[in-house]
């Protein structure tokens, strides 16, 4: 943590906090020409101490904080976004390039900055700058900067998680995010308090949870997730199954990262490596605003031991989206069935009728099925049939997967003296399959596929 003396001696700033010109700079000019008493305070001053970039600014206001935030919003030409009228939290949200920043305007908690900081989450939050200052220095009430030395998550009071239980979560993400350590007595008091947990909005606790999945030591974070209840808390009908469900997180985990890292080492994994860049395009494509198919993938793996059904229901009870629950359901019942094909020959029939079934969520209950065999000649064959799947789905879709129609309905019932009705629907679909797999390649041959199969139907 060397970082933190270089811009700090004796809490007077020695480096610029603010680039020159960044929407950071131009906020915090803007709000100390519009009110009186502004302070810089939270994460952004902890990311800066730790030498990281951050796409979050945090701003406390002494008076009309949702005005003030209103109006900075007009000024950078962002998005006014009231979070808690009650408490005067708003967000303020820009696009800088193609990155989005967070401007957060907070009413100070309390009729001083001292008792604003005493309500903060953790002592590497509870640090703040006077903005407009000739000499400005950092207030540091509760030695936020030395647990930053020490790589520390402290709370700052006794109180912290039944003030609000979402930050029994927080505690994890930033510890997890950092690399760093939770201190004994906060965890201490973690531990008695995760039932609160249950009090907490679920997309916040979705927001969070999410994040310390995906992070490199998501596997450790997610045991002592385990270990303190808050996974159960969040997911009871988890509680049986915390053996399998980590296993195969863990499992997931592991294959994502020799994607990313290209160590695909394993035996059974090998079998990927000519499909890295496109697997990883795939787990990158976003389910919404916020998350991506990876992000989806690492939360159903763990809850991969439930019945299909029971996933879906688990998503929703979450605030994941329909399509992402429906897509995690899909991934627990069609990993299931290529525990079928092992040993087969993985034909152009199959292939069609896997994703025809799985939709693109059969990428991932392939990844799924991977990271849950275990080692051996059981998990080679696997590797050998995803081979085939990948090949077809990645570079022969238009060929395999979904063929551009030889004929369309109205054809086949001109040309069969058919009626409108569910017939045509099945005839065509074993059309689109019998050119799938190969058996039909010409208008020509496609007649005479529908007459043969109206003369047997």
């Amino acid at each position: 943590m060397e970082i933190v003396k270089k811009q700090v001696e004796s809490d007077k700033i020695t480096c610029p906090l603010l680039p020159e010109g960044s929407l950071a700079d131009r906020a915090a000019a803007w709000l100390t020409a519009h009110t009186p008493e502004v302070y810089l305070a939270g994460g952004y001053i902890r990311d800066w101490l730790l030498g990281q970039e951050s796409h979050d600014v945090d701003f406390a206001v002494a008076q009309d904080s949702l005005a003030l935030a209103r109006g900075l919003a007009d000024h950078l030409g962002g998005y006014f976004v009231p979070l808690d009228r009650r408490r005067g939290i708003a967000r303020v949200v820009c696009y800088e390039g193609e990155e989005i920043i967070y401007v957060d305007l907070t009413l100070l908690q309390g009729q001083t900055l001292g008792q604003d900081l005493m309500r903060r989450d953790f002592t590497v939050n509870a640090i703040a700058l006077r903005l407009g200052e000739e000499e400005p220095r950092l207030i540091d009430p509760h030695n936020g900067q030395e647990d930053l030395r020490r790589r520390l998550i402290r709370g700052v009071t006794p109180y912290i998680f039944a003030d609000d239980p979402l930050r029994l979560l927080r505690a994890v993400r930033l510890a997890a995010e950092l690399e760093f350590a939770i201190e004994s007595q906060t965890e201490a008091l973690l531990r008695r308090d995760a039932p609160l947990i249950d009090l907490s909005a679920a997309e916040r606790v979705r927001y969070e949870l999410v994040k310390v999945l995906r992070t490199p030591q998501a596997p450790r974070w997610t045991r002592f997730l385990v270990d303190t209840s808050l996974l159960v808390s969040i997911v009871p009908q988890l509680e049986p199954h915390m053996g399998p469900a980590m296993a195969a997180f863990e499992g997931v985990h592991q294959l994502i990262t020799a994607l990313k890292g290209e160590k695909l080492g394993l035996l059974s994994l090998q079998a990927l490596a000519p499909f890295r860049e496109d697997l990883l395009k795939h787990l990158s494509q976003p389910t919404n605003e916020q998350r991506f198919r990876e992000d989806v993938l690492r939360m159903v793996a763990l809850l991969s031991s439930l019945p299909p059904e029971e996933v879906r229901e688990a998503l929703l009870e979450l605030r994941f989206s329909g399509y992402e629950a429906r897509c995690g359901r899909n991934i627990v019942v069609h990993r299931r069935k290529l525990h079928q094909l092992r040993g087969l020959e993985i034909s152009r029939r199959i292939i069609y009728r896997f994703f025809h079934e799985a939709g693109d969520a059969g990428i991932e209950a392939l990844l799924l099925a991977l990271a849950q065999e275990g080692e051996g000649q059981r998990r080679g064959q696997l590797g050998e049939g995803a081979a085939g799947l990948l090949g077809a789905y990645f570079h022969r879709y238009q060929e395999v997967i979904a063929p551009p129609p030889l004929l369309d309905g109205h054809t086949v019932m001109s040309e069969l003296g058919m009626e409108p009705g569910p017939k045509v629907g099945e005839l065509l679909a074993a059309l689109r399959e019998a050119q799938a797999a190969g058996e039909v390649d010409t208008p020509q041959d496609a007649l005479a596929f529908v007459r043969a199969w109206a003369s047997t139907h």
